[in-house]
């Protein structure tokens, strides 16, 4: 887990993406947050480490709501809808679907569904549908910080991002976790984040 260790040893981060299979980790993705905002969108500054390469795949992109005014949906590598909190995991799968459809510049689409659940969809030509579940146990103070909660979505869809870019295999995340390295810099609880194929 020497890996494990440099990740966290890695100055302003805020969290990391790391594969949960059982074995090794060959791979993982960080996000540092950049505090600037373009318009009504966010340029995301993350990196992937894949195993068999020397050093990092740094990743900026562009984040964007899909509440935002255009042209930024339009414009967004990363596109998270945050407006469904009260929708049920079926209504987030069509959610992330239709995002995609109208918005096929996206790499990463996510569909927030509250506090402990998001459905994201990876990828445009053979897409793959997760779901991430906050390992938190749900409480009343859980639904208390809802702004808290869409940034961990969001840096969760930035973090899926970089793996993407990296060109590393979309189907190692199923199972996967984020891990926050820094609930400070990152805006949401210390809790890990749980990710699974639909």
């Amino acid at each position: 887990m020497a890996a494990v260790s440099r990740v966290h040893a890695a100055r302003g981060l805020a969290a990391a993406l790391l594969p949960d299979g059982g074995g090794p980790v060959r791979a993982w993705a960080v996000l540092r947050p950049t505090g600037v905002t373009v318009g009504h969108a966010v340029p995301a500054s993350t990196a992937a480490w894949p195993a068999d390469r020397p050093g990092p795949v740094l990743d900026r992109h562009l984040r964007a709501r899909a509440s935002s005014p255009h042209p930024w949906p339009q414009l967004a590598d990363v596109l998270v809808d945050i407006t469904g909190s009260q929708r049920g995991r079926r209504p987030a799968a069509r959610a992330v679907d239709d995002l995609a459809r109208r918005h096929p510049g996206a790499l990463v689409v996510a569909a927030v569904d509250g506090p402990r659940h998001c459905t994201l969809r990876l990828g445009t030509a053979a897409p793959l549908t997760l779901d991430a579940i906050s390992a938190a146990p749900a409480a009343p103070a859980a639904s208390a910080a809802p702004a808290c909660a869409r940034r961990r979505w969001e840096a969760l869809a930035s973090l899926i991002h970089a793996w993407l870019a990296a060109g590393l295999p979309p189907h190692a995340l199923a199972p996967a976790v984020v891990q926050p390295l820094r609930p400070a810099a990152s805006g949401w609880p210390g809790e890990r984040i749980l990710l699974r194929r639909t």
